[in-house]
């Protein structure tokens, strides 16, 4: 999810939900569904949307 931002010289610029909102969104490799939670925040246990055990897909794809 990214979302355009003005800048005081009326530029454009892009926000990322790490560094404006201080959220990150792993992605559950069964569902293939986000997971939402606070930077700092340990992963979950389980997916939020399918209860399946999580694995990051995000992390998986780059072992």
């Amino acid at each position: 999810m990214r979302r355009r931002l003005r800048e005081k010289d009326g530029r454009f610029r892009r926000a990322s939900l790490a560094g404006d909102f201080g959220l990150v969104a792993p992605i559950c490799a069964a569902c293939n569904g986000f997971n939402p939670r606070n930077v700092n925040d340990p992963l979950p246990k389980r997916c939020c949307q399918c209860g399946a055990p999580f694995v990051d897909r995000t992390k998986e794809a780059e072992a």
